[in-house]
């Protein structure tokens, strides 16, 4: 019988672990994306790349601005949303030490006190019975589950991917917030530029109204010269007053990337200078761009979190084997509560074997392949979305660079016309007038290169942040 018995159970296990079915072909996740080919394009263009390392973690510290590192010093202390991230980490580290308490014993110290007092019809039947009956349970028990087929291990390192995920995304949200805050630093640095030359143009334009006003009191000019004049001073007056409400959205967006109150005005001289070194470009970009990403370095811990899942799903298919227990005394005399003769040890042995959950187990089973090969996909995509980030950072840089570069010669040739043509009017060959229209022509010029100057400082920037601003997996 005893045979039967155990064959029977053989079988049904056997039977239970068979249940798990075969596992579909799970997608692979991409190693790295070949963009070797860009990369030695930019690296002939000596004027603007070298071959070098990738960025250093204070990569701000190399546009050499004080006060740029010391705002991103400051948001990288005050931000309230970095510091709502850390607080993730901080509670999936904390999740992860709860998972992990199932690894290991389970023991409770435990005192049961049951007091019954017998009804008179009970007394009545049994009168040499005390009614007053106390019974005393002390010790301690405990509870732990076997982990043959590494589900509570696997359960565990799920939530490590859980605390590496949110690390990661920590990292992520702090290159996030610094190429913020000096995207907005230079946003903010170009206003003010462009406002000092719309305030030059608005006063090159009223001397030129001024002087359209005499020409027409003395009939050399016309109402519709002078109405030209005024309509393109009105113009600058407008482009005056959109440029202070730029100025101060840049302010605000700025003050709140850095923590600090963005109704208070800045109180800090404004500079403005063109980056003239040439930027590195590390070898073996796309080989190595997984560990100098964290936002890659995220969904990495994701995937292995999906996988480890899968691995628990599995081993509910599997016998479960526990054991419960208690060690203390028992007695229905307080006196005697702790003596050798009260010694009441005990052992729960408890196997659980899967026969029939209506299709659950399975069910589960294909929810966690499905979902592991979801954030398969999405990490692939992340990839391939992060080699397009730095492709296109890098064309962006190298025609943000050449555009810069053409209207730097044009600024200096209009610069240089300018200067020849007030020297001309001094010496009474050229009029007040026409130094005054070339002076324009020249601010006008001037006002464009400081827009290029801005979008080769966020070009720079975000190329800064495509090569993972810093980031290192060791």
């Amino acid at each position: 019988m005893q045979s039967i018995i155990s064959f029977v159970l053989l079988f049904l296990t056997f039977t239970s672990c068979a249940n798990v079915g075969k596992r579909a072909s799970l997608v692979k996740p991409l190693k790295s994306v070949d963009i070797e080919e860009v990369r030695n394009s930019a690296i002939k263009d000596k004027a603007l790349f070298t071959s070098g390392d990738w960025p250093e973690k204070n990569w701000w510290d190399d546009f050499e601005d004080k006060r740029l590192s010391s705002s991103i010093e400051k948001a990288l202390k005050d931000s309230p949303s970095l510091q709502s991230v850390e607080a993730r980490v901080l509670a999936a580290r904390a999740h992860a030490e709860v998972v992990r308490s199932k690894l290991f014993p389970k023991i409770d110290a435990l005192f049961n006190l049951i007091w019954v007092y017998f009804s008179k019809d009970i007394q009545k039947q049994f009168p040499s019975v005390d009614p007053n009956f106390h019974f005393y349970t002390a010790g301690f028990d405990f509870t732990y589950e076997f982990d043959f087929w590494g589900k509570n291990k696997k359960t565990f390192l799920a939530a490590i991917g859980d605390v590496e995920t949110e690390k990661a995304l920590y990292e992520q949200a702090k290159i996030i917030l610094t190429t913020s805050v000096a995207i907005s630093y230079y946003n903010l640095q170009a206003t003010v530029a462009k406002l000092q030359v719309i305030n030059a143009l608005l006063e090159n334009r009223k001397k030129q109204l001024e002087l359209t006003h005499l020409k027409d009191e003395n009939k050399i000019a016309d109402q519709i010269e002078v109405a030209r004049v005024k309509g393109e001073v009105l113009f600058l007056e407008e482009s005056k007053r959109a440029l202070e409400e730029e100025k101060n959205l840049h302010q605000s967006s700025f003050l709140t990337l850095i923590g600090q109150n963005p109704a208070v005005d800045i109180d800090f001289d404004y500079s403005w200078k063109v980056l003239y070194t040439r930027f590195e470009i590390p070898k073996e970009i796309g080989l190595k761009l997984l560990a100098r990403r964290a936002d890659l370095a995220a969904q990495m811990a994701r995937v292995k979190k999906s996988a480890d899942l899968v691995g628990v799903a599995i081993s509910q298919f599997y016998p479960s084997v526990n054991l419960a227990g208690l060690i203390g005394f028992q007695t229905l005399d307080f006196d005697h509560l702790c003596t050798g003769r009260s010694f009441m040890p005990s052992l729960l042995p408890l196997v659980q074997l899967p026969i029939f959950h209506g299709g659950e187990l399975r069910g589960n089973l294909k929810e966690k392949m499905a979902l592991h090969e979801s954030v398969v996909f999405a990490y692939n995509d992340a990839i391939l979305n992060a080699a397009n980030e730095v492709v296109r950072s890098i064309n962006r840089l190298r025609a943000s660079h050449e555009r810069l570069d053409f209207q730097m010669q044009k600024t200096s040739l209009a610069r240089e016309m300018s200067e020849l043509t007030n020297i001309k009017y001094k010496q009474g060959i050229d009029s007040l007038l026409k130094a005054l229209q070339v002076e324009e022509q020249y601010l006008w010029v001037e006002l464009h290169q400081i827009e290029l100057q801005r979008i080769k400082y966020e070009s720079i920037i975000l190329l800064i942040k495509a090569l993972g601003g810093g980031y290192t997996d060791e």
